[in-house]
C-alpha cells in the first residue's frame, strides 16, 4: 500500500517539475515573443518582438525555478499522501504556497545577482501559469489515483471487528475517502447492529460473527483486520493476532475510549505508551479571519441573492396567510439565545401544542411552495442577516431550539459542548446527512464536535463546496 502511494507521489513530483518548466517557457513567450506567435499562428500583426531577450538565460534560471518550487512544495508536505475530505483542496493549498514562495525567492534574487534575468514580469507570469498548471496537474493525478483506489489497487482489503459506533465511524471514513487506501469488505460482530450510520444505511456489510474470521479472511483475501470493539476479550484478541500474524495479515486495535467525547481526543506517544488527550479548542487569530470571511460571504450572498429573496417574499405573501419571515429562538455561542430568521415555509402558528420536529414523510403543514424552499435551503437565506449581526457564522453547528437542547442533553451530557462556537447556516453534520441526522442527535454531535476540534478556513471552504452539491441535489431535506 505504501509503495503504491509513494509511486503516485513520485509521479506528482515529476509532473510538478515538468509543468513549472513549461510555465517558464510560456511566460517567456508571453513577455517577449507574443507578437511573433500572433503573426505565425493567427496571421495577426501587432506588438513588439524583443529580439535582444534570448531564452537561454531564462532556461538557466528555469533550473532554479523548478528546483525551488519542488523543494518548497516538499517542505510543505506536498509529496506526502493527503487523506480525508476533499484531499485535493489540501494539495492545491500546498502547491499554491510552494509556487508563491519559489517565485518570490527568485524575484528577490534579481535585485542582488546579475546572472538572474531582470524581467520580473516573466517571473510573475511563471508564478500565475505555474500555479494554474500545477493545480490542474494535481487534479488530473487525483482523478487517476481515485480510479485505481476505487478498483482496490494499492488498498488494504480490510474487515472491521465490531459493528458498533466506533467500527461504523471507521467504515464511513473508508467508504467516503478512498485516499485512506482501505477497501472495506465488511464487519464481523457477534451482535448484528440494530441501527446503521447514515453513510452505511443497511446491513449489507455484515459478514458474520467473530468466530468466522478465518472463513472471511480466506474468502475475501484480507490483508488487514481492525479490532474496534471492547467486547473482544483479551484471549480472543490473542487468537486473532496469532491467526493474522501466521497468515501475513496486518492487525490493529482502535480504543473505544476515543469515543468518550467524539472528535475531541488526540493521541500522544511517550516511550512506547499511548495516551488519549482531550484537546482544547483554540482558534487564536483564526477567529478574526473566520469573522472576516463570514461578513464578506454574507454581504456577497445578500447582494447576489436579493432578487431571489424578493421573489420568495412575494410567493409567501401571495400564497398564504401570515408574515413572510419566521423568527425562532435558537441557542447560540456559550448557550446564549438569539432570534434566527427564516423564510416562513409552514402555515402560521404551525406548533399550537409546542415544539415538534418536521416530519420527513407525511408533513401537512407546508404552505404552497414551502417544501420546495426547504428542499433547496432557500428558506435559510435570511440567516445571512444573523451572520452580519454576529449571532451566527456561515459554517458551524446548526443551532437548536432551547426545548430540544434541554431534552437532548438529558441523554447526551456533553451535547452543550457544541455551543463553544457560533452556530452556522451550514455545517459538517449538514453535508453528512442533513435532515436525516435531526433525530440522530448522537451522530449529529459527533460531526459537530469533529468540526469544532478540527476547524480551519480550508475546512470551512470544503464544507461550503460540499453544501452546494448537497443542496443542488436536494438530499434529505425536511
Amino acid at each position: 500500500m505504501r509503495a503504491e502511494a509513494n509511486r503516485f507521489q513520485g509521479l506528482r513530483l515529476v509532473s510538478d517539475a515538468g509543468l513549472m518548466a513549461m510555465a517558464l517557457v510560456l511566460a517567456y513567450i508571453l513577455k517577449f515573443k507574443r507578437a511573433m506567435v500572433q503573426l505565425f499562428f493567427f496571421d495577426m500583426p501587432g506588438g513588439t518582438v524583443y529580439s535582444h531577450a534570448q531564452i537561454e538565460a531564462y532556461l538557466d534560471m528555469g533550473v532554479a525555478v523548478v528546483l525551488l518550487s519542488v523543494l518548497f512544495i516538499a517542505l510543505l508536505g506536498g509529496y506526502r499522501p493527503k487523506v480525508g475530505v476533499m484531499a485535493l483542496i489540501d494539495e492545491w493549498v500546498v502547491v499554491l504556497k510552494g509556487v508563491a514562495m519559489a517565485s518570490m525567492a527568485i524575484m528577490s534574487l534579481t535585485f542582488f545577482y546579475e546572472f538572474v534575468p531582470e524581467s520580473r514580469s516573466v517571473m510573475l507570469y511563471t508564478w500565475l501559469l505555474g500555479s494554474m498548471g500545477l493545480c490542474l496537474g494535481r487534479g488530473v493525478w487525483a482523478m487517476i489515483e481515485s480510479l485505481f483506489l476505487k478498483k482496490g489497487f494499492g488498498c488494504e482489503r480490510t474487515v472491521i471487528i465490531g459493528a458498533g459506533a466506533l467500527g461504523q465511524n471507521l467504515a464511513e471514513r473508508f467508504l467516503l475517502y478512498p485516499t485512506y487506501r482501505r477497501q472495506l469488505k465488511g464487519f464481523l460482530d457477534d451482535q448484528r447492529p440494530e441501527k446503521w450510520h447514515y453513510h452505511l444505511q443497511d446491513d449489507r456489510h455484515y459478514l458474520g460473527t467473530v468466530s468466522e474470521l478465518e472463513r472471511v479472511c480466506q474468502e475475501q483475501s484480507l490483508t488487514e483486520v481492525i479490532v474496534a470493539s471492547e467486547r473482544v476479550s483479551q484471549s480472543e484478541y490473542k487468537q486473532i493476532v496469532g491467526y493474522c500474524e501466521g497468515n501475513q495479515i496486518a492487525v490493529s486495535m482502535v480504543s473505544e475510549a476515543s469515543m468518550a467525547i467524539p472528535g475531541s481526543v488526540s493521541v500522544m506517544a511517550l516511550d512506547g505508551l499511548v495516551f488519549l488527550v482531550n484537546k482544547q479548542v483554540s482558534y487564536g487569530g483564526g477567529k478574526v479571519m473566520k469573522r472576516g470571511m463570514d461578513v464578506l460571504l454574507a454581504l456577497l450572498g445578500l447582494w447576489l441573492c436579493w432578487p431571489i429573496m424578493a421573489v420568495i417574499a412575494v410567493m409567501i405573501k401571495g400564497g398564504s396567510q401570515g408574515p413572510v419571515f419566521y423568527r425562532q429562538e435558537r441557542v447560540g455561542k456559550n448557550g446564549a439565545t438569539f432570534q434566527m430568521i427564516k423564510f416562513r415555509t409552514m402555515v402560521h402558528n404551525a406548533e399550537p401544542e409546542g415544539p415538534v420536529y418536521v416530519s420527513d414523510g407525511d408533513e401537512d403543514r407546508y404552505i404552497p411552495g414551502g417544501k420546495f424552499l426547504r428542499r433547496f435551503s432557500l428558506d435559510e437565506l435570511p440567516q445571512l442577516i444573523n451572520v452580519i449581526n454576529g449571532e451566527m457564522s456561515v459554517v458551524g453547528p446548526r443551532p437548536e431550539r432551547p426545548f430540544f437542547v434541554s431534552k437532548i442533553s438529558e441523554n447526551l451530557a456533553h451535547f452543550p459542548l457544541r455551543h463553544q462556537v457560533k452556530p452556522g447556516i451550514t455545517g459538517w453534520a449538514q453535508v453528512n446527512g442533513r435532515g436525516v441526522l435531526t433525530r440522530q442527535s448522537d451522530q449529529k454531535l459527533k460531526y459537530d464536535l469533529y468540526y469544532i476540534h478540527h476547524w480551519s478556513l480550508v475546512f470551512d471552504i470544503k464544507i461550503l463546496l460540499l453544501s452546494v452539491m448537497v443542496v443542488l441535489r436536494g438530499e434529505n431535506a425536511h
